[in-house]
């Protein structure tokens, strides 16, 4: 007779044993004793077909009932208020008979207790057993994204996408591994493709810019962040801390690498880029509008901030938008847009004045506009003098 787990080498506590079977807290589960004897639940062995005999199916059910009981008692602590469930689980795993949707069922018990191995092993024992099952696909996917396991997820997406459009959950975890395994312009059209879908998800777009940021497309990811400032503004509160970040990133990456081109993109009505005024420490986002005949910044920041400007007297313009504003004409002797520094910029500077790009500025780059997914995006460069 076995006394202890052959696996984990732990000893069997009587609460771990039923009849001649014992199931380990390791996972472990089989007979204790060794040749033919007596049956613990009141039956001959050598008598098993007898016709009066509990049939094997009945036999099967009331060991599961037995052992559910003991894995009840077992793991109360572990499973918490699915302790019964997990019970059933565990026992029926021990004699095989979970099916796909046993075992999906607690991948999501596992989910609830954030218990990330858990989940994944459930998920790909239920994939095992239903290949073919679109929706799990979708789901062990996932969940090899958030294991880590990117190139396994990769291959998991193809076959989910293949089959299914999915979800922008589903798009945003593939975006996650293709840029984890540094494919960025794949993870960008999937990212792009999610953020559509899903237009006020931020998770979505902060993991974006995130992966941007590990790409050195800062330009890229500022102009997501001034989207989502100007249509959710509780963003420049909430993403505060990233800005900065992502502000300081970009500068201290311009200021050891010369950078050729920069990609900006068009989520709403606008392209936003960075650009800095003067000897201003802060990075401020400018509208990109190739159709603006005067670039605008905000008189307030200039003056705060202390960025020298010559006064050209007073102006009255008409932006695009049709509305007539008054302000200064100025010149800014100084700043650096996107990743170039440009001298002798003209500007209208107005009393809480949006910053944005027009001619002025525009005019001395080069800008080409192409499409990723629906999302039309700029590519800025200086132009050759």
């Amino acid at each position: 007779m076995l006394t202890h787990c052959p696996r984990c080498q732990s000893s069997f506590e009587a609460n771990k044993v039923i009849g001649d079977s014992a199931i380990c807290h390791c996972g472990w589960s089989g007979r204790i004793t060794t040749g033919k004897r007596k049956s613990s639940f009141g039956f001959n062995q050598n008598n098993f077909k007898s016709k009066k005999k509990m049939s094997t199916k009945s036999l099967v059910h009331f060991g599961i009932a037995a052992l559910a009981t003991l894995g009840f008692s077992y793991g109360a602590k572990e499973w918490g208020g699915n302790m019964m469930e997990g019970a059933f689980y565990v026992v029926k795993g021990s004699v095989k008979l979970n099916s796909a949707s046993d075992e999906f069922r607690m991948a999501v018990i596992c989910h609830k207790l954030e218990k990330q191995d858990c989940k994944e092993v459930s998920l790909a024992r239920a994939y095992k057993l239903d290949p073919k099952n679109v929706n799990l696909t979708g789901e062990y996917a996932i969940s090899l994204t958030e294991g880590g396991k990117h190139d396994q997820a990769i291959l998991a997406f193809q076959k989910f996408f293949s089959q299914s459009e999915g979800t922008p959950r589903h798009k945003q975890k593939f975006a996650e591994s293709l840029g984890e395994k540094e494919y960025y312009n794949d993870a960008k059209e999937w990212y792009y493709k999610a953020i559509i879908e899903a237009p006020e998800n931020l998770e979505i777009a902060e993991s974006m810019m995130n992966m941007l940021s590990k790409a050195h497309q800062y330009g890229e990811a500022m102009s997501i962040i001034g989207h989502f400032n100007m249509v959710i503004p509780k963003t420049q509160k909430l993403w505060h801390n990233l800005t900065v970040n992502l502000k300081k990133e970009f500068k201290d990456y311009q200021e050891k690498y010369a950078i050729k081109e920069m990609t900006v993109s068009k989520l709403g009505n606008y392209f936003f880029a960075p650009g800095i005024l003067g000897g201003a420490m802060d990075t401020q986002l400018f509208i990109v509008n190739p159709e603006a005949v005067y670039t605008t910044v905000d008189m307030n920041y200039l003056k705060t901030n202390g960025i020298p400007f010559e006064s050209k007297g007073k102006i009255t313009v008409q932006p695009t938008n049709g509305a007539e504003i008054s302000g200064t004409r100025i010149i800014i002797p100084r700043m650096v847009f996107g990743a170039w520094e440009l001298k002798n910029v003209e500007a209208v500077a107005c009393d809480n004045c949006a910053f944005m790009a027009g001619k002025s500025i525009l005019s001395q780059l080069t800008v080409q506009t192409s499409q990723v997914t629906n999302t039309r995006v700029n590519i800025l460069s200086m132009k050759e003098k």
